[in-house]
This record gives C-alpha cells, sequence and structure tokens, in this order.
C-alpha cells in the first residue's frame, strides 16, 4: 500500500500539472468527451486518437500506424469494450478472468496494429476507457521493473488500483467522507478528470529526468 508520503507526492505532482498543463488539459477534455468508440470511423481515429498520439509524445510512432486497422481493432472490440464500459480504476474486479481476459484481449489487439508500440497502445486503451486504462510509457514501465506484454499491463494496472485506491483513502481522510465521495471530489477539483488520468499525471512528472526544472517555477 502506498506511504502517506506518496500520497503527497501524488498531490503536488497533479496540483503542478494543474499549474503548467492548462492547454494540455483543454485538448485532453475535448478527447474524452469527443471519442465515441460506438461510432468509430476513420474520420474519428485520425482526428482524435491519432491526433493525440501526435500530440502527446509519440509522434513518429503515430505517423507510422495503419488507420484502417486500428479502426478495424476497435469495431473488433466492441464487446471486449462494452464489458467494461462504467468499469472504474478502484472498483474493476481484477480476480474475474472474464475482465481479465478482456484486458488483455484488448491491449494485444490494438498492440497488433502496425505502428502501434506499448506506449500508444496504452494512450489509445485509455481513450476507449479513460476511467479504467492508466497510460504509460517506457520510463514509466522502467520506473515499476514492466514488460511491454499484455500480462505485464495487467500487472501495473493492479499496482495502479492499489495507489489509486490508498491515494483515495488518504484523501477521503483529510476532506471526512467514503471512497466513493473522494473520488468524485477529487475529480471535480481536477477538471473532471478521472483517478486514472490524474495517476497518469503523477507518474509521467515523477519519472522525468527533468521534473526539478519544473520545481524550481513554485
Amino acid at each position: 500500500m502506498s506511504s502517506r508520503g506518496e500520497y503527497g507526492e501524488f498531490m503536488k505532482g497533479i496540483r503542478m500539472w494543474v499549474e503548467l498543463y492548462e492547454l494540455d488539459d483543454a485538448f485532453y477534455s475535448r478527447l474524452v468527451k469527443g471519442f465515441d468508440y460506438e461510432k468509430v470511423s476513420r474520420v474519428s481515429v485520425y482526428k482524435y486518437l491519432i491526433r493525440f498520439l501526435d500530440l502527446w509524445g509519440v509522434r513518429r510512432t503515430a505517423e507510422r500506424i495503419e488507420l484502417e486497422q486500428l479502426v478495424d481493432a476497435i469495431r473488433e472490440l466492441r464487446g471486449e469494450l462494452e464489458r467494461l464500459k462504467g468499469v472504474r480504476l478502484t472498483d474493476v474486479n481484477l480476480d474475474d478472468k472474464r475482465i481479465e481476459e478482456s484486458i488483455r484481449r484488448i491491449y494485444e489487439r490494438i498492440s497488433s496494429v502496425k505502428g502501434v508500440g506499448a506506449t500508444s497502445a496504452s494512450k489509445i486503451m485509455h481513450v476507449l476507457n479513460p476511467n479504467l486504462f492508466v497510460m504509460w510509457d517506457s520510463d514509466i514501465r522502467s520506473d515499476y521493473d514492466m514488460g511491454e506484454g499484455s500480462k505485464d499491463y495487467l500487472n501495473f494496472i493492479r499496482m495502479m488500483q492499489e495507489k489509486a485506491i490508498a491515494f483515495l483513502k488518504y484523501f477521503g481522510e483529510e476532506r471526512g467522507c467514503g471512497r466513493d465521495e473522494a473520488e468524485r471530489l477529487l475529480s471535480e477539483e481536477h477538471g473532471g478528470k478521472s483517478i486514472a488520468k490524474l495517476i497518469d499525471e503523477y507518474n509521467w512528472l515523477r519519472t522525468r529526468k527533468w521534473r526539478r526544472k519544473l520545481e524550481y517555477l513554485f
């Protein structure tokens, strides 16, 4: 379980994000509200997913992705995505074999698209379900000692779930409320973003070698 000290670093990190990445958040908000996997098309995949990858640090990957293959993959995964619709990082039952298989199946199918790697797969998955899937990149994988396979991603989600539950416990204690209300308040105070997205912001900032340069700003 994460310590109260790590919770303090989490809160510091997401506050820093709010101050420095306002423009990124504006785009992100449009992205998660605008993309609908049930109405996937070549235009929507390019407009939202490819542009998201382009702007979110994987430009060379975005340029290589086979658009038609990604559209087909998302259409094929509709049943799996429906099974996980409404499921949050904090309440997903990762001991349920069907859920475990769905997460691995989604990761593997998205990763099979030409041009899609481990980092871009997680980012695409996050857009498909922003409340459940946590993004990662090579620095984050290295920090958590993770590989790039679907089993690694599932284990990563397990670890992030533990962190999310612990962080919300401490936040709830500060606010005098239970976990569900703590999650609602934390999201409300951070632009409506999910705990899955907020943990990504914490992970991303924490693993940047140049973070100290940003800390001097405050």
